[in-house]
């Protein structure tokens, strides 16, 4: 078998040390609760999607 010099390890040893990170990640992802992101009342939001795409202000009821 050949010898494996010091940098075979190093690069074993950081290839291993990624794949645990990503493992620890992945099930704390899984296993801590994510609050929700808020919502927006789907109206509003078309209307400010409306507004954003032609530039116009905001319409006022009164009038």
């Amino acid at each position: 078998m050949l010898g494996r010099g010091p940098v075979f390890y190093f690069v074993v040893a950081s290839s291993l040390a990624v794949a645990v990170l990503a493992c620890i990640v992945t099930i704390g992802r899984l296993v801590m609760p994510q609050e929700p992101v808020a919502q927006v009342a789907p109206q509003a939001d078309a209307e400010a999607a409306s507004r954003a795409m032609t530039f116009s202000s905001p319409k006022d009821p009164s009038r």
